[in-house]
């Protein structure tokens, strides 16, 4: 049985990113997220969940029903014939062969999905390494509230074999499983339904500060901190800095 989906307790959410203002200004100036689909994040195995290993006959049945799905308004005759052939396939290859078949069909379907990922503290050292460009680029700070209320905690651990054929399982628990290799991302994430559209809207008091990283050039803040004033309301700008002697990140107010 899975467990719950958990939804984050802290009051805000936070989204690192390297300072591309191509893509840092409409969610600034505009109230606009880009929402990737699985094959543009990082993790290989990002919805492409770990099938169980099933009997043929319900390989079969899922196979057929998926067949039927992608197939609407076929004759009988048609319907009749893949299901004979599905059978013939498996009697001759085995079941490793219909789970691959099975496995790409299921990537493809989960492929439309699209998904947005924040973690939940601005100090992630590890986090300003990698997503914010050694420092050089950023951390956003949204409200855990409106769009983000529906954001959900990973978690991390041997990850739960998939049955397709499963009614218990046909959820987006699985979007929600990464090893033991992702955890230093602390990550909560929004999913949007298969086929969503790519730029989802949200409203502009959500977003309630931005944190620069401590190498970001001038010339870059300096672009952002006119889009910041300009905004309605006037997004906050602090400036990450690493403190040698406590070890931690101090954030410091702009002006």
């Amino acid at each position: 049985m899975n467990k719950p989906l958990l939804r984050p307790a802290e009051a805000h959410l936070y989204k690192y990113g390297s300072c591309n203002l191509e893509r840092l200004k409409p969610i600034i100036t505009k109230g606009e997220l880009y929402f990737p689909t699985p094959s543009q994040l990082n993790d290989p195995a990002e919805a492409k969940p770990k099938l169980a290993k099933l009997p043929l006959e319900r390989i079969f049945s899922f196979l057929y029903d998926m067949f039927v799905i992608n197939n609407p308004g076929l004759s009988p005759e048609s319907y009749q014939r893949a299901k004979a052939e599905i059978i013939y396939n498996g009697a001759r290859f085995g079941s490793l062969v219909l789970l691959k078949e099975m496995s790409r069909a299921l990537h493809a379907e989960f492929e439309t999905l699209r998904i947005y990922s924040m973690s939940k503290r601005p100090d992630n050292m590890a986090l300003w390494a990698k997503y914010a460009d050694d420092h050089k680029g950023y951390c956003l700070e949204f409200s855990n509230s409106g769009l983000f209320a529906a954001a959900r905690e990973v978690s991390y651990g041997d990850i739960v074999d998939f049955d397709p054929t499963d009614p218990q399982q046909i959820n987006t628990y699985f979007l929600f499983q990464k090893t033991l290799d992702w955890q230093t991302e602390e990550e909560v994430r929004l999913v949007a339904p298969r086929s969503s559209e790519a730029i989802v809207q949200f409203d502009p008091n959500l977003l309630t500060r931005i944190i620069v990283g401590q190498h970001m050039p001038d010339t870059k803040i300096n672009v952002i901190r006119k889009w910041a004033n300009i905004r309605s309301p006037k997004l906050s700008m602090f400036r990450a800095e690493y403190d040698v002697f406590e070890h931690k990140l101090n954030f410091i107010p702009f002006p």
